[in-house]
């Protein structure tokens, strides 16, 4: 199939939408129940409930959010209309979550949380309408698998620009949290910049219609059957699943490899005399895993170009999870573990490009073969499953800590807690991610097989022309 002149305005403007997406997530993940706890001070139980409410109604809400917009026709297509209704209260939503201390003295822990319950439901809304449908136009916008692996490249820098900028700008905005009403305004300014590269996408693009799709009501359930009756789709999730539980593994207890295993804790002078602490090594350790990506983002589209996504996407897990061995090896101190995230970042990004990459195929296959457009769909429940990694790493890492004795009060760990440390930072990511390797081995859509299902689709398009 031969590559399309997309032009690349359009494949960065799309990129761009992704930056105060990434912003608000990593904000959220990183101070959101932080700040309720030590600046609002709800009480911890009422926050981990909020959220955990927030978590488990974002799972619900994604797929029938992905039905609806599937649903829709327009002159602008499925997408742009649930991104431009969403803009609003995702702006606003995101706002309420950050509300002064002074602004709400005096108020009951009840009152509280249901002002926090509100925020996070209204966020998990609005920030569903944007995410699932501005990830759901790459599809129909982008139709070639070398257009779709240099967009990526693209949005893969915008994701990690936004995450580097949601951990690093929000408590600087804050003035140490002093003034969130001033972090708050200023991050929703910039998020509502969203408004700009979707005016263009609407302008430049109209039709983001799924050109082999005839447009056809379908029961709900059915449609969700038919969904997991799809072979490529039901490798792609298993897959997902494995690949996310061994980075959500990694990032969630790396920080208790840098303090009990690296042991940066001590101060440390830089070649050229400025001394850094504990915190700003911890820092700047995390930050290099999506640093170093950076350098990568043209490699993935070449090696795409070369053998195709999915074996692409085999070739880094392969390297990424020999490469996490590194952090059992590794000596102490600040610029051994700074060679092993950065080594390991290198290997990292890819994983914000090929996902996307093989789901696009998958959603080609399902319109083409069904008749009917469900890459919403799709989208949502591939939701699901991240979430799911997420919820069974939080249940397991939790488990085995408390069977090891680790105590976040105990300056140096017994020796039994140090090698749950290393299960959870090393072994567990290594095994998760090679698994990931085995089963994209079985995913139907590569070589040949995509190459006929893209001929085929391109035949019909040029039947509808």
């Amino acid at each position: 199939m031969a590559d399309s002149q997309t032009p690349w305005s359009l494949k960065l403007s799309y990129a761009l939408g992704f930056i105060p997406l990434y912003i608000a997530h990593a904000t959220m993940s990183s101070f959101g129940q932080f700040y309720w706890t030590e600046h609002v001070k709800l009480s911890p139980a009422l926050i981990g409930l909020a959220w955990t409410i927030y978590n488990i109604f974002g799972a619900i809400i994604e797929p029938v959010l992905g039905m609806l917009s599937d649903a829709t026709n327009t002159r602008f297509g499925k997408r742009i209309p649930w991104i431009m209704l969403g803009l609003v209260p995702f702006v606003f939503s995101f706002k309420s979550i950050w509300l002064s201390p002074s602004g709400i003295a005096g108020q009951s822990d009840k009152s509280l949380f249901a002002t926090l319950l509100l925020s996070l439901l209204s966020f998990a809304i609005s920030n569903g309408m944007i995410l699932l449908n501005w990830s759901g136009m790459f599809q129909s916008l982008f139709k070639t698998e070398s257009d779709r692996a240099s967009t990526s490249v693209f949005r893969q820098i915008c994701c990690i620009c936004g995450l580097l900028t949601g951990m690093v700008a929000s408590p600087i905005l804050s003035s140490q949290w002093k003034d969130p009403d001033a972090m708050s305004s200023v991050l929703c300014v910039v998020l509502a910049a969203l408004v700009l590269p979707a005016a263009f996408l609407a302008y430049a693009s109209p039709n983001t219609q799924e050109a082999s799709v005839v447009h056809r009501r379908e029961h709900p359930l059915s449609q969700l059957r038919l969904a997991f009756c799809n072979p490529s789709f039901r490798w792609l999730l298993i897959a997902t699943f494995f690949i996310n539980l061994g980075n959500s593994f990694l990032s969630a207890s790396f920080s208790l490899y840098s303090k009990y295993i690296a042991n940066l804790r001590d101060t440390v002078e830089l070649p050229w005399g400025q001394s850094i602490g504990p915190g700003a090594q911890t820092g700047i350790v995390l930050a290099s895993f999506y640093v170093c990506g950076l350098f990568t983002s043209s490699f993935w589209t070449y090696l795409t170009k070369a053998v195709g996504a999915c074996r692409a996407w085999r070739y880094e897990c392969l390297m990424y999870g020999f490469l996490l061995l590194y952090f059992f090896f590794c000596s102490e101190g600040f610029y051994s573990c700074l060679l092993g995230t950065s080594l390991v970042g290198l290997f990292m990004s890819g994983f914000m490009v090929f996902p996307d990459l093989l789901l696009s195929a998958v959603i080609d296959e399902d319109s083409f073969r069904s008749g009917f457009s469900r890459g919403g769909l799709l989208l949502g429940i591939r939701g699901i499953v991240i979430r799911s990694s997420y919820a069974f790493q939080s249940v397991v890492s939790g488990f085995i800590l408390s069977l090891s004795g680790y105590s976040a009060s105990h300056k140096v760990q017994t020796p039994r807690a140090i090698n749950a440390i290393y299960l959870l930072t090393v072994f567990l990511p290594a095994v998760c991610i090679m698994s990931g390797f085995f089963i994209l081995r079985y995913f139907p859509l590569q070589g040949e097989s995509l190459k006929l299902l893209q001929d085929k689709i391109q035949q019909l398009q040029k039947k509808k022309q």
